[in-house]
């Protein structure tokens, strides 16, 4: 037997390519679409059914969100404290949840309980009842958040950097009170329901060793769903004139103060997609990036800084997000544009692109390691009607992409002058 030598640290290898998921996709009786992958290697089934039914659907806040958080609150032949005594009897895990975009019901359980599973799930989807008292509790404990949030100079910076890039009436700007919680009724949530959770807004992802009869299990229940009508993406309102001056909101009593940039950027789909991935990464994607290395090794202004990008079907935003040490917001955004710049005109060393082409791999390897990891890129996938091919082109461009094409994307997305800037705290 050879023992290991622990004096020296493990060779480092570079990933040229991952294997990519083979997926199974099809439709139930009903006309719901699925993706499934196999490969599991335990009797654990997991089913993520999504709707068409986040906030971008709903034209009065907090609908959306509430409707996917009573859910558990009861049904027509259940209360709250029925269901969970069943899922904690069975061991199955249920989770429910919202975004923008979707609903997203997830249920995970040992394949001989699947039945008992589906059986609740579809009762649950069917026949919840919104009862009016567990609707008014969580309005109150959604108060007490709000009030909370109101308080954290993070949270602040984020809306307002939202509002003022998007405006007030677009679905990311919409601004958040008291009043608008209060508005919500039970007659809302009953409608929005009956609308959204149908067929013809579903998709599901499964995740089993035997996908051929679990799929058949999930098509005897599921079926049910009423058909209902596909929701389209509403039109959103034009985006406001952007200034350049930085937004200050003072507030006392705080240690940091929050700095968040955002501008709006390219969608999923785009030619350019991949090239700004890269850049971003480059940029602020990951603990080596350049922001981490000026602004927290070498100027230690903050514990940490990112830039990250969230997807939305008519785009995307581009964030760049830290909180400061108070008074030194101006210089973290000069080397914040110092930055930019040296994206932009300064070529990047083979050595750093080596590292961060390794990082992207490496996320894309831990992303698809193993079926469970693999469902949040195959809901990627239907949420933005591509392909798995996205992935393998995302990776045959992080091989091939040059200093040069980074600076170009740098020149093209990086723009302070389209970019809104807030600073919360003690500037």
């Amino acid at each position: 037997m050879n023992n290991l030598d622990r004096t020296k640290a493990p060779s480092f290898k570079q990933i040229e390519s991952i294997s990519l998921p083979n997926l199974t996709t099809g439709r139930l009786s009903n006309g719901i679409q699925f993706t499934s992958i196999s490969g599991n290697a335990n009797d654990v089934v997991q089913i993520d059914i999504f709707f068409r039914a986040g906030a971008i659907f709903c034209d009065k806040p907090y609908v959306a969100a509430f409707c996917s958080q009573m859910m558990y609150e009861g049904t027509t032949k259940h209360t709250a404290q029925q269901i969970a005594d069943e899922l904690e009897f069975y061991g199955i895990s249920l989770t429910i949840q919202s975004d923008k975009q979707f609903a997203n019901l997830s249920i995970m359980c040992l394949s001989k309980y699947a039945e008992h599973a589906l059986n609740l799930v579809l009762e649950i989807i069917c026949e919840s009842n919104f009862p009016q008292n567990e609707l008014d509790i969580i309005k109150n404990q959604s108060i007490q958040d709000l009030l909370i949030n109101q308080e954290k100079t993070t949270q602040i910076a984020r809306k307002e950097m939202y509002t003022t890039l998007y405006g007030a009436n677009h679905v990311l700007g919409r601004k958040q009170s008291i009043d608008l919680i209060n508005a919500v009724s039970q007659s809302d949530l009953i409608n929005f329901h009956k609308k959204h959770y149908t067929a013809a807004n579903c998709h599901l992802v499964i995740t089993s060793n035997q996908s051929s009869n679990l799929i058949s299990l999930i098509d005897k229940h599921l079926s049910a769903i009423p058909q209902g009508q596909k929701a389209i993406y509403p039109v959103q309102p034009q985006m406001p004139a952007i200034s350049n001056n930085p937004i200050i909101i003072e507030k006392e009593n705080t240690v940091q103060s929050s700095l968040c940039i955002g501008s709006q950027g390219i969608d999923i789909t785009h030619p350019d997609f991949n090239d700004m991935y890269i850049c971003r990464i480059i940029f602020g994607g990951f603990f080596g990036s350049r922001l981490m290395k000026n602004i927290r090794e070498d100027k230690g202004l903050t514990y940490g800084i990112y830039a990250s990008s969230v997807l939305y079907p008519f785009g995307s935003t581009l964030i760049i997000g830290a909180d400061i040490k108070q008074g030194c917001s101006a210089q973290t955004l000069t080397e914040i544009r110092n930055e930019i710049d040296r994206m932009q005109n300064e070529p990047i060393s083979a050595n750093e692109l080596s590292i961060a082409r390794n990082y992207i791999m490496g996320s894309m390897l831990q992303l698809f390691d193993g079926p469970f990891n693999s469902i949040q890129a195959i809901n990627l996938i239907n949420q933005f009607d591509v392909t798995i091919d996205h992935f393998a082109q995302r990776q045959q461009r992080v091989q091939a992409i040059t200093p040069n094409e980074i600076m170009e994307a740098a020149r093209k997305y990086l723009v302070p002058e389209k970019m809104v800037t807030v600073i919360v705290g003690k500037p």
